[in-house]
């Protein structure tokens, strides 16, 4: 009934001048053609999803470019969370004093960006010894850094104060190693935190690719059951009957017609050539019983 009504509702015709490629094949070419080409439309889209996989996953094509864009800004630009630049910019203004507006302005500029990026990361869902190293151990000789610059350096210089700016560029250079071991520390946690999150994405990714695979296989197992199952239970039949009436067709009505127990439309139609056959098994026999009462 369905696909009646989807019968009526879709013309099944081909445009004019357009033959039907599957016409003059027998049903079970039919069935094997259908069979096929599903199992390649299977294979085709494993293929795509395994090259999806490929390209998307860490370490593929658009996460190595990713990651060169990310790594060139890096080498390029000095990161906001490491104090160098601003203390570049404290010794350019100590060794030239005349510039020193210039560099303080530049300075406030990089204070701003370096506490917007310790209250970013301070946010995040770091692992324990990373955080220890970038917001307290890093964090604080930057603040000391800060804090002496704001309060000791600067003014010193507007004083035109060369001893205090130097005393305090001292304290500041202190602060400023000290920032730096908690820095280089930091980057090596932080690398060790990618390595291993790399590790754990390819490990998913794997088994991610041998559940496609697996899911996939067994998909065409499927396929291969299914399309047994339609040529034992519905190809091989309908061959059988059609032999069977070609026999009667020939008068063999000994023709065994094993499909007439099936409750589906193959075995009404073997009861319809069972009574056929019936018929001409009862012809057969008054024929052959007329010559003998005469």
């Amino acid at each position: 009934m369905v696909l009646d009504a989807v019968s009526n509702a879709i013309p099944l015709q081909l445009p004019t001048g357009i033959s039907d490629p599957m016409k003059n094949m027998s049903i079970r070419i039919k069935a094997l053609y259908v069979s096929a080409t599903l199992m390649a439309g299977c294979l085709l889209m494993l293929a795509v999803t395994q090259y999806a996989m490929r390209t998307l996953s860490v370490g593929g094509p658009i996460y190595s470019r990713i990651i060169i864009g990310k790594d060139l800004v890096a080498d390029v630009l000095p990161p906001p969370a490491y104090i160098i630049e601003s203390y570049l910019e404290a010794t350019l203004a100590l060794n030239d004093p005349t510039s020193a507006k210039q560099r303080f302005t530049r300075l406030g500029s990089l204070n701003k960006d370096y506490a917007a990026r310790q209250s970013y990361w301070a946010g995040q869902n770091l692992p324990e010894d990373l955080r220890q190293a970038l917001l307290h151990e890093a964090n604080m000789p930057a603040r000391e850094f800060w804090t002496v610059l704001e309060q000791e350096f600067i003014p010193a210089l507007f004083r035109d104060d060369q001893p205090a700016a130097k005393s305090a560029y001292i304290k500041i250079t202190e602060s400023y190693d000290k920032h730096r071991i908690a820095i280089e520390k930091t980057v090596e946690i932080a690398n060790s935190f990618v390595a291993r999150g790399e590790a754990s994405a390819n490990s998913e990714s794997t088994i991610l690719t041998v559940a496609v695979l697996v899911v996939s296989g067994l998909i065409l197992v499927l396929l291969v059951l299914v399309a047994r199952a339609v040529s034992n239970g519905l190809v091989s039949p309908v061959v059988a009957v059609t032999a069977a009436m070609h026999e009667l067709t020939n008068g063999n009505f000994d023709t065994p017609l094993a499909t007439s127990t099936r409750s589906d439309e193959i075995g009404k139609m073997t009861r319809a050539l069972v009574v056929f056959r019936d018929a001409g098994v009862e012809n057969r026999r008054l024929e052959t019983a007329q010559p003998n009462r005469g």
